[in-house]
């Protein structure tokens, strides 16, 4: 990146700066946004079997995963996920600060995802409650059924697409602790459909 900094390939550094804090939100907002979407489709091409084995076998090793199974990638998979910074940077002004908390958050996330424990709080009713951001069950079913749950930040792609599994709500609320006491009914109604 300070590479092409130096080749003069980011002058959208100066523009963003220019911008102000309005921008330095939205760019921060939109470059998540737009890095789910095109995780969510590079993920699901290199899932192709005639793909699989170069870019992505080494990550699926881990069926139950763990915070260590967050990173380990083939480096062809290493590569198309790392493209993209640049593409964003050199297509669109962002601040050099904005790219440090995009990449904070990634790691959080990735980490967050890949724990192998349900962390994120429940409603009442045993649904994530915030239902379109992804849970590490979410998560987990990918690693444990390959063909569903390809989205890495949110839930949209993957609802969109038919590519969520059908069966997530019901594991999720299994897994998770609802931020109140679960309803009697909720509970044996999930505890039903996971069986």
């Amino acid at each position: 990146m300070f590479g092409l900094e130096r080749a003069g390939l980011l002058p959208g550094l100066a523009t963003a700066a220019g911008w102000g804090a309005w921008w330095f939100a939205a760019s921060l907002v939109l470059m998540t946004v737009a890095h789910d979407a095109y995780f969510y489709w590079t993920h699901r091409l290199i899932h192709d079997r005639r793909l699989f084995r170069r870019f992505h076998r080494r990550h699926h090793r881990s069926n139950d995963p763990s915070p260590f199974t967050a990173y380990s990638f083939d480096l062809s998979e290493a590569a198309a996920n790392a493209l993209f910074v640049p593409l964003w940077m050199i297509i669109v002004p962002t601040a050099w600060q904005v790219l440090g908390l995009f990449i904070l958050h990634q790691i959080a996330r990735n980490t967050i995802e890949h724990c192998g424990y349900e962390i994120m709080p429940a409603r009442r009713n045993g649904r994530p409650l915030i239902d379109w951001i992804t849970t590490p069950t979410h998560h987990d079913i990918h690693h444990a059924e390959a063909g569903w749950n390809y989205g890495l930040y949110f839930t949209w792609w993957d609802r969109l697409m038919g590519t969520e599994h059908p069966k997530y709500h019901a594991r999720y609320a299994a897994a998770a602790r609802p931020s109140t006491p679960p309803a009697p009914a909720a509970l044996k109604a999930a505890a039903m459909v996971v069986e």
